[in-house]
């Protein structure tokens, strides 16, 4: 009962969403279903990913 694959399977989409971002793919290039937990994570990543790489541009401090 270590839940690890519950985490596994929350991981994948937010991962997916930041490769996406890194990828510069549009944000409209979710694949999961609206509405769900996966295209919240993946969302989710997407958006760490942009608001990280705003952080780490020049001038942006």
């Amino acid at each position: 009962m270590n839940g690890g694959e519950v985490t596994e399977d929350k991981t994948q989409p937010f991962e997916m969403g930041v490769a996406a971002a890194r990828s510069k793919m549009s944000r409209d290039s979710n694949p999961f279903e609206p509405k769900t937990d996966a295209y919240s994570d993946w969302n989710a990543g997407y958006e760490a990913y942009k608001d990280a790489d705003e952080d780490v541009r020049p001038g942006s401090g």
